[in-house]
């Protein structure tokens, strides 16, 4: 009689913690395994001004990538289990005018941002962000560091 309480209890609580996790899932995004994250970067800065993007993590460092004017560059990515994967971004460009070199440095993704799509839009005055709700809402994320 106990060892059939004792099995009945175990589960009980199997089926309630298998509940919670899909609850959890379905309310904040949160187990999202094998969802493929994908960053944009785009230069949008002015005709010669080449915009330079090193973006690493913890565990990847995808090396100096050179995006010329109104293009792109996209890296994708897993988040690990727990999803406390960090990429991070240095973005910089020289001035073709005054030669005066911009920098700043980005948090390209944490989770709640952007689940999917991140979008980052290099402009003369700031990088500006939107995530998959739609890249026609860029705000101001970042100004440059002078």
């Amino acid at each position: 009689m106990i060892r059939n309480m004792q099995i009945s209890a175990a589960i009980l609580v199997a089926a309630a913690a298998a509940v919670v996790l899909v609850f959890a899932s379905n309310v904040s995004g949160a187990f999202h395994i094998n969802k493929k994250v994908h960053d944009h970067v785009y230069n949008n800065i002015t005709l010669y001004a080449r915009l330079d993007v090193h973006c690493k993590s913890k565990q990847d460092d995808l090396g100096l990538q050179w995006v010329g004017y109104e293009q792109e560059f996209v890296f994708n990515f897993y988040p690990n289990f727990q999803e406390t994967t960090l990429f991070w971004c240095n973005l910089s460009w020289e001035d073709p005018d005054t030669g005066h070199v911009y920098s700043q440095g980005i948090q390209a993704f944490t989770l709640g941002k952007c689940f999917t799509d991140c979008y980052w839009l290099a402009k003369r005055d700031g990088i500006y962000f939107a995530n998959e709700d739609g890249p026609q809402d860029y705000k101001l994320a970042y100004p440059w560091n002078s």
